[in-house]
């Protein structure tokens, strides 16, 4: 008779390359040295990617403990194994849970959108490059998509994924200057600073 050895697969959790998320360092770096502003500011662009930095933008973006878990289809072991890895997380969604929701938020709803509208874009660039090489071959449902998109690829669309990717420099303020007699407005149009004076139509000409 044959017989084979077994050998012992227990392993630790330090072992378990799964486990092992991209925002880990980050965490202990910032508890190393007191500075979080590392991790806030990575916490939006590696959200979907890293588990851990999804779990905290849901939190920053409102939703509690279980049902940040529950969106991710994750449960309580799953947490549990986390703060055994990197036990400075659970200190700092506690600590920083107020600051998060102040400075994050924001931040992953427009890179969501971005990334979104991304993978609409490529959708449509793939359907217009076969339009352009077999036009005949499109399906009923790959014409219909062409049409329909046509629309959206206008002047005034381009202006507005402009204002979106860069809002600061869509901006139009107005400040009014006193020099004397007269007043002058300092207008910033997309960035860009105008001098105008302001002329008072209502006092009588003499």
């Amino acid at each position: 008779m044959c017989y084979r050895q077994v050998m012992s697969t227990d392993i630790s959790i330090w072992e378990r390359s799964e486990l092992v998320d991209p925002l880990d360092e980050i965490i202990k770096r910032g508890d190393t040295e007191g500075n979080y502003d590392l991790l806030l500011s990575q916490i939006p662009g590696m959200f979907g990617d890293s588990e851990k930095a999804t779990y905290l933008g849901f939190r920053a973006l409102g939703f509690r403990k279980n049902q940040a878990l529950e969106l991710m289809g994750l449960n309580e072991a799953v947490y549990d194994i986390w703060i055994q890895e990197t036990p400075e997380m659970e200190q700092f969604e506690f600590e920083r849970i107020g600051q998060m929701q102040s400075r994050v938020n924001a931040d992953i709803i427009r890179l969501q959108f971005m990334r979104n509208m991304t993978l609409f874009l490529f959708q449509d660039s793939r359907i217009m490059a076969k339009s352009l090489v077999g036009f005949n071959e499109l399906t009923n449902r790959e014409y219909n998509y062409l049409r329909s998109i046509r629309r959206f690829y206008s002047n005034s669309d381009l202006l507005s994924l402009q204002k979106a990717l860069e809002p600061e420099k869509h901006r139009n303020n107005t400040l009014v200057l006193s020099f004397g007699n007269s007043m002058f407005e300092v207008i910033d149009d997309e960035g860009q600073a105008k001098l105008q004076e302001v002329i008072d139509v209502s006092e009588e000409r003499n």
